[in-house]
């Protein structure tokens, strides 16, 4: 049976990818974060790692750095699951890293498993890094700040909930 590890910090969105994968015969494994994510994957060695982006304790790209240096799962393949105003940011980074694919938060159950089965049986699975990844020089933090921060502009304002009187 096919593995995959979803990494998600976010329950609701982490539960909603192990339910879909779970539905259509996969074993999932569940992290809350990049650190998590590493000791699940030196230990269960998944076929393919969904993971967020931006995570408390170990981010996305640091994740994917970390797992690239171990040569047991270097080859793992490697989605990452964001929020689409983060999408056209990411995928320079996903690609120096050797991500093979990005999926937008919000994304259809259809295109999901489209990514998945692509991912799957593609005869390469172990993506290696392009030279001058960043991870390799330790460029990529300053690579991250300006993401996060590019993405921050981009957040729409907190809606407060209008006041109401209740006689």
């Amino acid at each position: 049976m096919v593995t995959i590890l979803v990494v998600d910090d976010h329950a609701d969105d982490r539960q909603l990818l192990v339910t879909l994968l779970g539905y259509y015969g996969y074993r999932v494994l569940e992290a809350t974060d990049g650190a998590e994510a590493l000791q699940i994957a030196q230990a269960e060695r998944p076929e393919l790692i969904i993971s967020d982006i931006l995570m408390p304790t170990m981010d996305g790209y640091e994740f994917v750095r970390r797992l690239r240096a171990d040569p047991t799962i270097a080859h793992t393949a490697v989605v990452f699951y964001t929020a689409n105003y983060l999408e056209r940011e990411a995928l320079a980074m996903a690609q120096a890293c050797g991500v093979s694919q990005i999926l937008s938060k919000p994304c259809a159950p259809a295109e999901v498993m489209r990514i998945v089965e692509r991912v799957l049986h593609t005869s390469d699975r172990g993506i290696k890094p392009r030279d001058g990844y960043p991870g390799a020089s330790g460029t990529t933090l300053g690579f991250r700040y300006q993401l996060i921060g590019h993405a921050a502009d981009k957040r729409p304002a907190p809606q407060r909930p209008a006041l109401r009187a209740h006689y």
